[in-house]
């Protein structure tokens, strides 16, 4: 994600030297140049590109150096916030629109359970699947916090069986790694064949020569699961 900072007033330099300085309370700035800049408390221009600044974590040289590579899923909140400036001209090419809208729209109509799925799911759990998933979607990670309990194993299966079923475009359906702590990495095993028996499991355990030899054949199979320790 690229962000370009214009000035039609300053130069670059001189919106860093500004940016650099500024605070909510200051009622004017003197450039380097002894022109003198007063900060209109009716105009939040300037307030607005410092908060902006700020909130993507930038310095004011990285800020209006022209470009500034930010990681992607930053668009989203940038596209809210950023719309709501109204001192800032702001516009986002296509590409950003479309991606953002295409997050948006990946709704359950687009997703359906995926077939082969053993299971009956709770309405919260179909929707954390799809909250998943859309992430998933969108190349992006997340984190199922649900409490213990509640299904954080069956959304996954879920999860895992719709890339398999190529219901999410930009998932592979290539291999899953799973890292369990040891007394659960049997019971995702015994999961996944109550749940989703058409994906193929592999436990990595065992003595390093166990481990060895099962690894050879490790691209046979959807799922291999494996330990904290025996990753290491």
């Amino acid at each position: 994600l690229n962000i370009e900072v214009t000035s039609s007033d300053f130069s670059p330099e001189e919106l860093a030297e500004i940016l650099g300085s500024y605070t909510p309370q200051k009622k004017f700035y003197v450039l380097k140049t002894g022109k003198r800049l007063k900060f209109d408390d009716e105009d939040k221009t300037f307030e607005e590109l410092f908060k902006t600044m700020n909130m993507i974590g930038a310095t004011p040289e990285e800020f209006v150096k022209g470009k500034l590579d930010l990681p992607l899923y930053r668009a989203f909140y940038l596209e809210s916030v950023l719309q709501q400036k109204e001192r800032l001209a702001v516009s986002s090419d296509e590409r950003i629109k479309n991606f953002v809208e295409s997050f948006e729209s990946f709704t359950e109509e687009q997703l359906p359970l995926p077939s082969g799925l053993n299971a009956k799911l709770r309405p919260y759990q179909e929707e954390g699947y799809r909250w998943l998933a859309s992430l998933a979607n969108g190349n992006f990670g997340g984190i199922l916090a649900d409490e213990m309990g509640l299904g954080k194993t069956l959304q996954t299966i879920t999860l895992l069986l719709a890339a398999k079923d190529d219901k999410i475009s930009q998932v592979s359906s290539g291999q899953a790694l799973i890292v369990t702590p040891a007394a659960l990495l049997y019971n995702w095993q015994n999961e996944f064949e109550n749940f989703a028996p058409t994906l193929k499991t592999l436990v990595i355990n065992g003595t390093k020569k166990q481990r060895h030899d099962l690894l050879a054949d490790v691209a046979d199979y959807d799922i291999v699961l494996t330990t904290y320790d025996q990753l290491k």
